[in-house]
């Protein structure tokens, strides 16, 4: 039995969480407030929020509702995984974890949110109010500048919006474990924690429909104490890492977008000159192309 068990957890390990890794042309996109941007390229760093502590908690919680989703499939279709009742009860007992908010708030996880959209409505409404700031990353320059600062990424990939993929992944890794477990009810309760680590991977990827116009991509690190400092937001203490924005050397950054209620001329004569005295010489100012009406 303790073999079965190492090789079901030597399979979590060597396993890579199946989604799409790559950005789209090697460009992503981090809408920002005019502070935001100005502490990104004044330090040459971008702040990294604990998970937990993301703007839209609802996001984190949205797994136990897909979860809860596949254990009634489970049930309706007498499903094998459901036959097994040892097994079903395991699977029963992760879902009273995910309702537990603590859960939550042991995950030692930090998120870097970016997208794909280079200039989006929704994106300038929903985190800016449309006076904010976009700021073009290359992306292999940025993994390039980690690496050399020692700071590797856990995972990285495009958020997953449609329900059916998110149970489809869900399913498929619990009928691996399953099938690995051999009805052993013991091997079962002895890989719970890991598949509740995958869970908490699966809880910053997985995302509801309503939000596929924000085309997100994601990067997850992991920290230790030391490395972790606080700020202030709305009054709330906020958890958060540094990581590089480039190098002296080579600088993540291409451009810098300015919202639609900025396109105004000082407002890019502005940052264009910030841009330059701050050593930014190869990054390039735009306006967005979003009509707006006063």
């Amino acid at each position: 039995m303790k073999a079965a068990i190492e090789r079901l957890r030597a399979w979590f390990r060597e396993r890579p969480i199946p989604i799409t890794e790559e950005p789209e042309q090697g460009m992503l996109y981090h809408y920002t407030s005019v502070e935001g941007l100005l502490g990104i390229l004044d330090n040459r760093v971008i702040w990294v929020t604990k998970s937990d502590f993301l703007n839209d908690y609802s996001e984190l919680i949205y797994l136990r509702q897909v979860y809860g989703s596949l254990l009634q499939r489970l049930k309706a279709a007498r499903d094998e995984m459901y036959e097994c009742r040892p097994f079903y009860r395991m699977l029963a007992g992760i879902m009273d974890t995910l309702d537990d908010p603590a859960w939550l708030q042991e995950q030692d996880l930090f998120v870097l949110s970016l997208t794909h959209r280079a200039d989006s409505y929704t994106l300038w409404s929903n985190f800016n109010g449309h006076h904010g700031y976009n700021i073009q990353f290359d992306y292999p320059a940025l993994l390039a500048a980690w690496r050399g600062a020692g700071v590797n990424p856990l995972c990285t990939g495009r958020i997953i919006y449609e329900e059916g993929r998110q149970t489809g992944i869900l399913h498929s890794e619990l009928q691996a474990v399953f099938r690995l477990c051999g009805r052993s009810a013991e091997a079962a309760e002895a890989v719970r924690e890991e598949v509740l680590g995958r869970f908490k991977l699966y809880s910053i990827f997985f995302k509801d429909a309503c939000f596929t116009e924000e085309s997100e991509f994601r990067i997850v690190f992991t920290a230790g104490k030391d490395r972790v400092r606080f700020r202030l937001r709305n009054g709330a203490i906020i958890p958060y890492i540094e990581v590089p924005a480039g190098n002296r050397e080579l600088s993540a950054i291409f451009d810098i977008t300015i919202g639609p209620k900025l396109n105004i001329d000082i407002a890019e004569k502005g940052m264009a000159y910030y841009l330059t005295t701050k050593g930014y010489t190869a990054a390039k100012v735009k306006r967005s192309r979003i009509p707006l009406r006063y």
